[in-house]
């Protein structure tokens, strides 16, 4: 839920239903019951896959924005000139990727609380990587 999931190789979001009528200790396992809602997918090389029903799959955008990701500066550019959909927000997921609130009865897909109508760089990390034969380290002890 309220995930960015982009340019994969595969669909962005493959999930399976019953795949046999095999039995775990005797017991049929439950298939389906996905919720699958607010994500926006981009640029994936395979069409998403939903099997199993009864699942959830509401509020997915993949259509109507523009994203580019910079790996040496861990920056998103991101923009929706025409603004997302809105969608129900989802309860487990009510605060975006920047601990801001998700307030009032609608929000959009992904997972920032708002997507610029003009192309704007989101840096996703300031911190250092971690390389085990470095001594420098994030952990303060």
């Amino acid at each position: 839920m309220h995930n960015f999931i982009g340019r994969s190789e595969g669909a962005g979001m493959h999930l399976h239903g019953k795949m046999s009528d095999r039995k775990i200790d005797g017991r049929t396992p439950e298939y389906g019951l996905h919720q699958v809602k607010n994500n926006l997918l981009c640029e994936n090389a395979r069409s998403d896959v939903y099997w199993g029903r009864p699942s959830t799959i509401a509020g997915n955008v993949s259509a109507g924005f523009t994203a580019a990701f910079d790996r040496q500066t861990l920056e998103l550019t991101l923009s929706a000139a025409n603004g997302l959909p809105k969608c129900a927000p989802v309860p487990q997921a009510s605060y975006d990727f920047f601990g801001h609130l998700r307030e009032g009865p609608m929000t959009v897909a992904g997972p920032f609380n708002q997507v610029p109508a003009q192309a704007t760089k989101l840096k996703l990390w300031d911190g250092m990587f971690h390389d085990p034969a470095s001594p420098w380290t994030n952990n303060p002890d």
